[in-house]
């Protein structure tokens, strides 16, 4: 049997064809292709902190969107929290306060609970790791964990998420991340 994060760290690597845009709304478009729940206001929070010409992105106050953070936009699976009757907040409080000292800003402040800012795409990957240790009921098997032999965990992830690559005023990207799959 596999632990939990070869399990977790295989899933990390299982992501779809990432696509390049060359402008926030191209990126915001991509992510709905994504996560097609996307709602109006969550549209605008991703594409107020994609934008390259907002004055107090990436400022120093604490989780704001740099030119150059890898963000995860996270939307909640209806069909787990009918299955587990629960809410997804104490993961996703788990994720916004990943290796946060408690006087920091949540890495979500900007827009709770639905974009969070990391520094390095592989920060993002150890967080899935730590969110899969505490609250390994939010995963569900991937078919990478099915082909290593899992069997018995959901079969409906808590999210749905996409992470998008901000490379400066350049074209950036935008791809699935499985992010709540083992």
């Amino acid at each position: 049997m596999l632990s939990t994060s070869s399990l977790v760290s295989s899933a990390a690597h299982d992501c779809d064809a990432h696509e390049a845009y060359a402008s926030p709304d191209e990126a915001v478009a991509l992510v709905r292709e994504i996560l097609p729940s996307l709602t109006a206001h969550e549209a605008n929070m991703l594409r107020r902190c994609l934008d390259p010409k907002r004055k107090d992105a990436g400022g120093g106050s604490g989780s704001g969107c740099s030119d150059v953070d890898p963000v995860l936009a996270v939307k909640i699976n209806p069909a787990w929290v009918a299955v587990h009757g629960q809410p997804a907040n104490a993961v996703l409080d788990n994720i916004a306060h990943y290796q946060r000292l408690p006087m920091l800003p949540r890495r979500d402040e900007d827009a709770p609970g639905f974009l969070f800012h990391f520094e390095r795409s592989s920060d993002i990957v150890r967080c899935q790791a730590a969110v899969a240790a505490a609250h390994p009921g939010a995963f569900a098997i991937s078919p990478v964990a099915v082909a290593h032999g899992a069997l018995g965990l959901s079969v409906e992830p808590m999210a749905f998420t996409a992470m998008i690559h901000k490379i400066d005023i350049k074209q950036s990207d935008v791809h699935v991340f499985r992010f709540f799959y083992f």
